[in-house]
């Protein structure tokens, strides 16, 4: 009879291997909608660490002594089509908006394609950016953990300043690496595994000119960290540094405030998931109708049907160690490896 009981183990365990794999972050929370919005706090970097530029590797971002700051700031998408400067990037149909400038930056997305494209900026009736071709291809999903890609651009930009008769956007480029995962424990507490951290700069030089001489130069280089997991819709965390002519402009540091683990399921769509893990006891499980907890060599401790949309489990009886929980939703069947901490 054990070595039936081996048999669910050992699948569990397959499953349970992913963990080790690279992390994949893909579409379904990250295409953008009309009406979706974000809200981050503003955190101080105190005990934060971005480690810079990586190889991908398993990574533990402990943000848990970061807080917040008392500022945040709230993004959201609108149709670009109802925007003061739609017919100014007429290929653009989503602008993304927030709550601390006047202005927009405007993409193009056609249904069904992985790449969200970066039409222009437009702001505050003072500055515009347009690219030549028209688009510069910011993000492409999916992303898997050692995914890289380039894109270089050229366009207009305007108003400077006084005196010159043109302003060029020379020498543009993106850079996306996806450079590590692993997990990050967030402000308050709650810990979120399968992270994936992508990775961008972008830098391009602005130029005068005054009959065709340049006047004058600007470096403008930003070097953004954005914290991905993929039940949730936008980054957990940003972290970003601003360079002027290679001086520090500015230093932001973002989360979406998921300061207890119900908070997360605001984010959560349809996928299923289970957090927080490791786990000290309790299980949150969000958006599946039955679940089978199972001990490392493949014995049934717990079964559970018609559940609700947001349930938790109490692991807290059972000893220190690893567990699988076999998840079931509309026919779909997911199993992952959670690991009890007391």
């Amino acid at each position: 009879m054990r070595r039936f009981l081996l048999i669910p183990a050992l699948m569990l365990c397959i499953v349970g291997s992913s963990f080790a794999q690279y992390v994949t972050i893909t579409k379904d929370h990250q295409i953008p909608e009309v009406e979706d919005t974000i809200a981050f706090k503003n955190a101080n970097t105190f005990g934060f660490e971005a480690n810079g530029q990586g190889t991908v590797m398993e990574k533990e971002w402990d943000c848990s002594a970061v807080s917040y700051t008392g500022g945040g700031v709230k993004y959201w998408w609108e149709d670009a089509n109802t925007t003061p400067e739609a017919a100014t990037f007429p290929n653009a149909n989503l602008a993304y908006a927030n709550d601390q400038e006047n202005g927009y930056f405007y993409y193009e997305y056609n249904a069904g394609s992985d790449t969200i494209y970066r039409a222009g900026v437009y702001s505050d009736e003072t500055m515009w950016i347009e690219y030549d071709g028209g688009r510069v291809a910011e993000f492409v999903w999916p992303y898997t953990a050692g995914d890289n890609y380039s894109w270089d651009y050229t366009g207009d930009f305007a108003p400077f300043g006084a005196g010159e008769d043109s302003v060029k956007v020379e020498s543009g480029s993106i850079s996306v690496e996806a450079d590590m995962q692993g997990t990050m424990t967030l402000p308050g507490g709650l810990v979120l595994n399968n992270i994936l951290r992508i990775r961008v700069d972008e830098t391009f030089d602005l130029v005068a000119y005054s009959g065709g001489i340049p006047l004058v130069s600007y470096n403008i280089l930003d070097e953004f960290y954005y914290y991905y997991h993929d039940t949730i819709q936008g980054p957990v965390c940003i972290y970003g540094l601003t360079y002027m002519n290679g001086n520090e402009e500015s230093e932001v540091l973002r989360f979406q405030p998921f300061d207890n683990p119900v908070a997360i399921n605001a984010q959560q769509k349809t996928q299923m998931a289970i957090f927080p893990n490791p786990t000290n006891g309790i299980v949150n499980i969000t958006n599946v109708e039955s679940i089978e907890v199972y001990d490392a060599i493949g014995r049934l401790l717990l079964s559970k049907n018609k559940m609700s949309k947001q349930e938790n489990i109490d692991l807290s009886s059972y000893e220190n160690g690893v567990y699988y929980i076999r998840m079931q939703q509309n026919g779909k069947i997911k199993s992952e490896r959670i690991v009890l901490e007391k």
